[in-house]
């Protein structure tokens, strides 16, 4: 205070300017809880408050800056969950506590359907059989039996039909040989899986290749389960033989209206 030599001293904060951007600041002198800061210029920043309840953030029509949004809502295909295998295993299967992206995958009332897309699913065995099988204990155990299906399949210009009845899973379609440069990819869609009053609908569509790489086939089916039942979980799995590695399947749910 007798400015002869320096002592320690609380700074007084109310005089200290608010430091710009420019400078490494944020320019703004005040946040409320839930702010988010976007950038509107080369040396600007604004705050986006925060949003409603279970609204996405999502850009602005004009691209310019980012706003709330609702959720998609009825009809929209919602990411759950997906699976990669690092080594061969017997199966992938789906069940409700397994590892998800966003959340535990639902086979509940929070979805419509249920969409499974499968990319570079091989055999480690030749000419096994892709087959789908579904639980209604958590994965537990698997029914084994009361499933019934159609598939057909188009190789080159001849095709075939296939109908089994009561089987203990849903054939997805006929012998795929081991082939682990392309494998089998398509789509699997589940229907009525929580609503124990009506009987699980499953369709289905894949493409492969086949015998060498020669032969190009298309498989198209469908299948109900003869008996009211809650799905709570899937496998899709060979007849004969491992799932080879790097087999991918990604799990959607389509939002109830």
């Amino acid at each position: 205070s007798g400015a002869t030599a320096p002592d320690w001293g609380s700074v007084d904060l109310t005089v200290l300017p608010t430091i710009t951007v420019a400078k490494g600041g944020t320019n703004l002198s005040s946040f409320t809880a839930g702010d988010i800061l976007y950038a509107t210029g080369s040396t600007t920043l604004a705050k986006l408050a925060k949003g409603t309840g279970l609204y996405g953030l999502r850009m602005n029509a004009g691209a310019t800056a980012p706003e709330w949004a609702a959720a998609a809502g009825g009809g929209a295909w919602e990411y759950l969950a997906r699976q990669t295998l690092g080594s061969d295993a017997s199966d992938i299967t789906f069940k409700q506590d397994v590892a998800a992206t966003d959340g535990t995958p639902d086979f509940g009332s929070d979805y419509a359907a249920i969409m499974f897309v499968l990319e570079h699913f091989s055999p480690s065995a030749s000419t096994s059989q892709h087959r789908l099988r579904m639980s209604t204990d958590g994965g537990s155990s698997f029914i084994t039996s009361g499933y019934n299906a159609a598939t057909q399949y188009i190789e080159g210009p001849a095709n075939a039909t296939t109908t089994i009845s009561g089987t203990d899973n849903f054939r997805l379609g006929t012998e795929t040989e081991d082939d682990t440069t392309y494998g089998l990819s398509g789509q699997v869609f589940f229907y009525n899986t929580s609503e124990t009053a009506k009987k699980p609908y499953a369709d289905w569509h894949f493409c492969c290749v086949n015998n060498g790489n020669t032969q190009f086939q298309h498989y198209r089916g469908g299948g109900v389960y003869d008996t009211n039942a809650n799905v709570d979980a899937v496998q899709f799995f060979f007849h004969s033989g491992n799932v080879v590695a790097g087999a991918t399947i990604r799990m959607y749910g389509l939002n109830a209206d």
